[in-house]
């Protein structure tokens, strides 16, 4: 009774282990297919899988555009904030805005003349950083 118990699940786990294994592999496929290299499509450029019909944007530029590990700075188009950029493998990152702050948040603060009071800081409309400390009422 016992073994036959065994032998059932030893069955049970090649089972599993085979679906595994073909569950990876078709995943391989899949990868290989979906991301294959580019290729030249008489002069259009199409990656990945290929229908047969040629694909509207252009080839790849023989030359990166920029120097790997490069960053330069750059003004973020949606909001006309200042940041950076960055190349990888060739092409420049989009425009990183570190922000340190929530636009318009209030924090207190110490002025900074010889009347030691309180007042508030603002941060900027880019969260980037935070206005003057001024006295508040």
């Amino acid at each position: 009774m016992e073994s036959s118990r065994g032998i059932r699940a030893m069955g049970v786990f090649f089972y599993i282990s085979l679906l595994l294994v073909l569950a990876f592999l078709s995943l391989i496929v899949y990868h290989f297919l979906t991301f294959a290299p580019a290729q030249d499509l008489g002069g259009q450029w199409q990656p990945g899988l290929t229908s047969g019909t040629k694909s509207n944007s252009s080839p790849p530029p023989s030359a990166p555009a920029c120097t790997e590990g490069a960053v330069e700075n750059c003004t973020r188009e949606s909001d006309s904030c200042p940041g950076t950029h960055s190349c990888y493998k060739g092409r420049w990152s989009g425009c990183a805005v570190p922000k340190i702050c929530v636009p318009g948040n209030r924090v207190s603060c110490a002025t900074q003349d010889e009347t030691c009071s309180y007042g508030a800081k603002v941060c900027n409309p880019c969260g980037t950083g935070w206005g003057d400390c001024t006295l508040t009422n």
